[in-house]
Formats: C-alpha cells, sequence, structure tokens
C-alpha cells in the first residue's frame, strides 16, 4: 500500500493510532528514503487516529496517548 493508501484504510477501519512500518530501514526504492514517511505524515493531518512513527528502535507505549514522537527523519 501506498501511504495514502494507508491513510485511507486507517480512516475507513477506524483506527486510533497508525504505525508505519517497512521503511526507512534499507535503501530499496527509487524515490528518497523518507519519501513515504513525509506522505503518511502529509495524509494524516486532521485525521482521528495517532500517527506514531518512532525512531528504529525507540519503545512505543500503545495506551499512552500522551507519548509523542520527535520528527526524525
Amino acid at each position: 500500500m501506498t501511504p495514502e493508501e494507508s491513510a485511507a484504510a486507517a480512516g475507513d477501519l477506524q483506527a486510533r493510532a497508525v504505525m508505519p512500518s517497512h521503511n526507512s530501514k534499507f535503501k530499496l526504492a527509487h524515490h528518497r528514503w523518507n519519501d513515504p514517511l513525509e506522505r503518511i505524515t502529509a495524509a494524516s493531518e486532521g485525521q482521528a487516529w495517532r500517527l506514531l512513527i518512532p525512531r528504529i528502535g525507540e519503545r512505543v507505549d500503545i495506551d499512552d496517548r500522551q507519548q509523542t514522537f520527535s520528527r526524525w527523519w
């Protein structure tokens, strides 16, 4: 799925949180490494869910709705 399709699916599923995966770990595509993160961030603006993009290996506490992540990419 593209980042935009992922955002649409999250809306369809009435998700409370979205955490993209399989991105930014290896350069396997012909776009910038952070392009999917930029696109899912843009597609998630104004949506009801929380967008969770931790650094690789960073702890995520799903129940902590106050937890935030820096824009590291």
